[in-house]
């Protein structure tokens, strides 16, 4: 198994279509330096970002429908860059 599996997992969903919600892989790497104790994953799809939410314990988003909210199985924390 893969060390970064053992990780909890911050999964937050990017999307080049909107400026605001498209994340830079130069923060995603920032952010994987910043806090090497978690699993940072940019989804860049959408199939990716709801194959991920089941293992996700942190969310960076704006808003979640609820059928992706009723996929998450560990989640502790949603981070809103907006709030």
């Amino acid at each position: 198994m893969n060390g970064d599996q053992t990780k909890p997992t911050l999964l937050w969903p990017s999307s080049p279509r909107v400026e605001y919600t498209n994340v830079p892989r130069a923060v995603e790497d920032s952010l994987q330096k910043e806090f090497p104790q978690l699993r940072i994953l940019v989804a860049r799809t959408e199939q990716a970002f709801v194959a991920e939410l089941p293992s996700a314990e942190i969310l960076v988003v704006m808003k979640i429908k609820p059928e992706h909210f009723a996929l998450c199985r560990k989640l502790r924390w949603i981070h809103s860059p907006m709030a």
